[in-house]
């Protein structure tokens, strides 16, 4: 009897070890997902870091662009006022001449 308790024993004892060698095996399988998930989870980090940085350097361009524009405009707007002016100023000159060259002409 003591001899079939000790078999069984054993026995149970061998389930024991096959089980907490699955167990063992199943958990290192689970560390190295849990370290790749890891490692993606870092990449994806890293990766979203860097577009946020890349957002960031366009946004500022995109600042400098439109302010670059808001002067160009202000340029265009000022030119545009000199140009009226000269204009004015030379149909002014004209007509005088032209009134000069009829007072001439008298």
């Amino acid at each position: 009897a003591r001899s079939a308790e000790l078999e069984h024993a054993e026995g149970a004892a061998g389930s024991l070890r096959r089980e907490m060698a699955l167990l063992e095996s199943e958990k290192a399988r689970l560390d190295v997902m849990l370290s790749q998930k890891s490692s993606e989870s870092e990449r994806a980090q890293s990766e979203l870091a860097t577009a946020l940085a890349g957002l960031s350097t366009a946004e500022e361009r995109l600042r400098a662009l439109k302010t670059d524009l808001e002067h160009g405009a202000a340029r265009e707007r000022d030119l545009q006022e000199r140009l009226a002016a000269a204009e004015s100023e030379r149909d002014a000159l004209k007509a005088s001449a032209d009134a000069a060259t009829l007072s001439k002409e008298v």
